[in-house]
Formats: structure tokens, C-alpha cells, sequence
């Protein structure tokens, strides 16, 4: 069982995969910028929770607009790995994978989750992360892969 709360976003959420992905850029420039030898970015992998309602195919859009000006990124990949949400309560100690919908309105609200056993409210423990999980590098001799 679920209900659904409207979300506080300043600035609303046009935007909303354009700046996830401007910020994953940044990121990873300046990691690239940690490794020697650096010749090409090929790859970055990040790991996207459900609950964030990014959409994937717009974050891929956006990484592509954002690398095409960058000589060392331009070409590289973004892979997406979809984290399932998951949660515990801390009433009565249930702890599993919760439940979503596919709606277009989940942008501007986020879900509060009931218990199965006690009805008490869940607490999120996965899916609402947006982390880089690793890049991919082509490196001059002596240099190494990114982590």
C-alpha cells in the first residue's frame, strides 16, 4: 500500500535529466583529469534508483549533448543500471523490494510506502541513488583504468 506526496522541487523539473547529467559530466571530467595518460573517455556507468523517475533515454540524450564539444568525451557511452527500490520498516523489521507504477506524474511527487505486516511507513533503503558506478579510459602507456 502506498500514498503519494507532492514533491518540493525548486525550479520545477524541466530540466530535471539535463542537470543530473550536467552534474555526471562535471564529475567525470575532473576524475579524468586525476589519470595519467588519459587519451579517450569510452565508457561511464551509472547506477540510476527507480525512484528517481530519471528517464534513461533523456540522460543518454543529454550525455551526448553535453560530450559532443569535449574532444577527450565526445563518442563516449553512458550504460544505465536500473536499481530496484527497496525497503525496511522500522516498526516491525520488514525488509523487501516495494512496488511501482509508470506514470509521467511521478515527477512531482514522491511515494510513501506502508508495511505489509504493520502498516507503519517504509523507509527507503535503495533506489533513489544517481551515482557513477566506474568510467571506461583509453590510456597512453603507463597510464591505468578509472575506478
Amino acid at each position: 500500500m502506498k500514498e503519494w506526496r507532492r514533491r518540493n522541487s525548486p525550479g520545477g523539473v524541466e530540466l530535471h535529466e539535463f542537470s543530473v547529467a550536467t552534474g555526471v559530466f562535471h564529475a567525470v571530467k575532473e576524475k579524468l583529469g586525476e589519470i595519467k595518460g588519459v587519451r579517450k573517455l569510452k565508457e561511464v556507468r551509472v547506477l540510476v534508483g527507480e525512484l528517481t523517475f530519471l528517464n534513461p533515454e533523456q540522460l543518454k540524450f543529454a550525455w551526448g549533448v553535453l560530450t559532443e564539444q569535449d574532444p577527450l568525451m565526445r563518442g563516449s557511452e553512458m550504460v544505465i543500471e536500473r536499481v530496484k527500490p527497496e525497503g525496511k520498516c522500522p516498526n516491525c523489521g520488514w525488509n523487501g523490494p516495494l512496488e511501482t507504477e509508470e506514470d509521467p506524474s511521478y515527477h512531482f511527487v514522491t511515494p510513501i510506502f506502508s508495511c505489509p505486516s504493520c502498516g507503519g511507513e517504509i523507509e527507503i533503503t535503495r533506489g533513489l541513488e544517481m551515482t557513477v558506478k566506474n568510467i571506461v579510459v583509453d590510456v597512453d602507456e603507463g597510464g591505468g583504468e578509472g575506478g
